[in-house]
């Protein structure tokens, strides 16, 4: 199951299973970090990057 939430007004979480195809995607979004603590990839939320 794939879950995306707003973290806050910059920035959206999504929580994967993991799978190789999944990281080489979201590898590709400019300014994505993995958090660690919460296991889940942070991504800006602009719309440069969701659209």
């Amino acid at each position: 199951m794939i879950e995306i939430r707003k973290l806050n007004a910059d920035a959206l979480g999504f929580k994967l299973p993991y799978n190789p195809e999944h990281v080489v995607f979201i590898r590709k979004i400019q300014g994505r970090r993995w958090d660690p603590n919460q296991k889940l990839w942070i991504i800006p939320y602009k719309e440069s990057v969701i659209f």
